[in-house]
This record gives structure tokens, sequence and C-alpha cells, in this order.
């Protein structure tokens, strides 16, 4: 019987794999980062408020509303390094991870261009970017060389497009972060 008992908790802790810990992580740090993801989204309303009452033409007021955030898609082939990461959901990112009722992860991504060292912040709801940003956070690597990625893009055999963060290739000179 002792055997029997045995069995079923290594069943049932070979069930729990590494998302199931995660998505418990992710949905906690959601809540954590409400106030910080808030302000990132009211940042980008206030550049485009910026940008309608400081146009210069009817054109440029007209087009100002334009600009969007900045997602992983916008990034490919820029080399970067990651300096912090906010979690946040939506029922909008149907196609990443599911927190549960009808929620989706997404993270909004704090980086630096290595090439012009401008700061950027960026989303994605690319459970394989999540994934690794949350790999490079949990082993406290943001702001190192070892967080210097760039975004890599597939086409898939359905017209989609799959992104993929790499690390960038050692050089005898790489670019560091501003301190």
């Amino acid at each position: 019987m002792a055997a029997g008992k045995a069995v079923a908790q290594s069943a049932d802790a070979a069930e729990l794999r590494p998302v199931h810990t995660f998505r418990d992580y992710a949905l906690a740090r959601v809540e954590e980062d409400k106030a910080k993801a808030v302000e990132r989204a009211n940042a980008l309303g206030d550049a485009q408020m910026d940008a309608i009452l400081s146009a210069d033409s009817l054109e440029a007021m007209f087009s100002a509303d334009d600009m969007d955030s900045t997602g992983g898609r916008d990034l490919e082939e820029v080399e970067m390094c990651i300096l912090d990461v906010a979690y946040a959901a939506s029922d909008r990112f149907t196609h990443g991870l599911s927190l549960g009722s009808g929620l989706y992860l997404y993270v909004f991504i704090t980086s630096q261009r290595l090439d012009t060292r401008e700061i950027i912040v960026w989303n994605t709801g690319s459970r394989l970017i999540i994934g690794k940003i949350r790999w490079l956070e949990a082993n406290e690597l943001f702001g190192t060389p070892d967080a210097n990625v760039v975004i890599k893009g597939a086409d898939t055999q359905s017209g989609g497009r799959v992104l993929k963060l790499y690390g960038v290739p050692k050089r005898s000179v790489q670019g560091e972060v501003d301190s």
C-alpha cells in the first residue's frame, strides 16, 4: 500500500510542470505590477496627447495619435539589454499564455538599445519571449551583459510569425548598458 501511495504522489508531482508554477507566479506579479502597467499605458496616452497638442500643422495633428505602443515585432534584429519587466493581463492577447478566466499574460519590458543607448519600453504576449525574460529575471541577470538580447522572427507555414529571443553574440567589444 505504501508503494501504491508513493506511485500516486510521484504521478502528481510529475504533473506539476514549470509552466504551472510560472502561471501562479505570473498571476501574483500581475496584481503586484498593476500600478506599473497602468503607468506605462498612461505614458503612451500622454505621448500621444503631447504630439497632438504640439503639432505644427493640421496633418500632423490628425496623424499624431497614430503612434502605438512598441511591440516585440517592432524590435526584430535590434540588440538591447533587458533592464526590467512588468506583468499584465488582458482578454485581448488570446495567443499568449492563458492565466485562466479568459485572461492572457503579456509583459512590459524596459530595455536599452545597445547601438543608441535609448531606453525603450515595449510589450509582448509571446510566451517564448516571456519565458526567457522570466529566466533572466529569476537569475538576476537584468542589466548585465548576459541580458543583451536580440529578437528574431520566423514565418510559419500558416502565414503567422513566431518571435524568439536570442543572446547577442559575444564580440571583442560588446555594447554595455549605461550606469
